[in-house]
């Protein structure tokens, strides 16, 4: 619910306020377990070290810095914290539960592409400061369209603010599904979902998991045929014909201009940012970042000048650029470490580190709580401990 969705956009604050509630009673629950004060500790523990970490990045950055995102940056992690230390107090399979929200968001996914069909003139428009959307029954939302034969298709974004979101989750649930779950049927309904969200990143993620899928030791003869077809006859003409119109899209004489323009833009940035500032990058300020951005202006010849000016106050859509000139190569270089030891599985760990890191090329999401979450369940996991009564455990 705070990572991309379009509830997230319209009252963020009010949903974060609520879960860390239900969370505090939960936790606060699990003190009838014996081995809670176990978890109570580990858990101060790691809350403090992450706290000390981000203090000392924090005095260390040579800029003047905002410690209310640091602040909220702390909150968000320790909260998350409490619950993963509540799935581990209980027992319960963090990727089995991972894999059930996953499902659940492709089955609403489904029936809001199938309706679109037919409610799309009954849908209403939701303007917030970050959000202009429409939305059919506050339940479902469409926002882009694209031509298929000549007929409008809506590009399917499920819960979230665009279809670029969806297919991060989709991909993640086609992951599970192939590789962890050996499920079938959502391997299918992942795979077509990613193609109604007409993103290209997402059909290039998917056409990767496909690959190694092919050459995976798990397959079957048949099932490498019937993913080879797959990949060779829908996913790989849709990723083309994506790709075409993306790159052909856009008048340079207008304020209008392609993601994928926009997208290089930020990449570019990014690199010089970073390499100007390697070990602490500039710091999580807004003002800083905007102060220290050079103008790039060989990367925006022919657009014009009110997009330029447009791009000045804009935050990077690129959010492993952004996080890296926000905190250096160290510190990200840390945190991708942990993404790699996520606590959901050992299956192809570096499929799924590439799976986020390529998403997150082109989405603003490497810090919120998802990706903390899955950040935190690899730190978790480098802790052991001993719960009362029973054997060391490894959280």
């Amino acid at each position: 619910m705070l990572t991309g969705t379009v509830y997230a956009a319209l009252w963020g604050p009010m949903i974060f306020v609520l879960s860390t509630i239900v969370l505090a009673i939960i936790f606060l629950r699990d003190f009838k377990v014996p081995y809670a004060t176990n978890l109570l500790i580990t858990y101060l523990v790691i809350s403090l070290m992450f706290g000390a970490v981000l203090f000392i990045h924090f005095i260390a950055v040579p800029f003047s810095n905002d410690p209310v995102a640091y602040i909220i940056l702390y909150f968000r992690f320790i909260i998350i914290g409490l619950f993963f230390m509540h799935l581990k107090g209980r027992n319960i399979d963090f990727g089995l539960l991972l894999h059930g929200a996953l499902k659940f968001i492709a089955c609403h996914a489904i029936i809001g592409f199938i309706l679109s069909f037919f409610v799309i003139r009954f849908v209403v428009n939701v303007n917030s400061e970050d959000l202009n959307s429409n939305t059919f029954l506050y339940a479902f939302f469409y926002n882009s369209s694209f031509d298929l034969f000549g007929i409008t298709v809506y590009r399917n974004q499920g819960l979230f603010w665009e279809p670029g979101i969806l297919q991060i989750f989709m991909n993640f649930l086609f992951f599970m599904s192939s590789f962890v779950f050996r499920n079938k049927r959502y391997q299918v309904i992942a795979a077509i979902l990613i193609l109604t969200t007409y993103s290209t990143t997402g059909i290039a993620i998917l056409l990767l998991q496909f690959i190694v899928l092919l050459f995976s030791g798990n397959t079957t003869r048949i099932q490498k045929i019937i993913v080879a077809s797959f990949l060779v006859v829908v996913a790989l003409p849709v990723f083309i014909l994506n790709y075409n119109q993306k790159v052909n899209e856009g008048d340079t004489s207008s304020s209008e201009v392609t993601s994928s323009i926009m997208r290089v833009y930020d990449f570019a940035e990014g690199v010089n940012i970073t390499g100007r500032y390697p070990l602490t990058g500039i710091g999580m300020s807004g003002d800083t970042y905007k102060s220290v951005k050079s103008s790039s202006t060989s990367l925006l010849s022919g657009y014009s000048s009110e997009f330029v000016d447009l791009i000045a106050d804009r935050r990077s859509s690129n959010s492993i650029m952004y996080f890296l000139t926000r905190f250096g190569i160290p510190f990200v270089f840390a945190w991708f470490l942990l993404i790699y030891k996520q606590g959901l599985t050992k299956e192809k760990r570096w499929l799924f580190l590439l799976i986020i890191i390529i998403s997150n090329l082109s989405e603003p999401l490497i810090l919120d709580p998802f990706f903390v979450l899955i950040a935190c369940s690899g730190l978790y996991s480098l802790f052991r401990f001993k719960l009362v009564g029973s054997k060391p455990y490894a959280i």
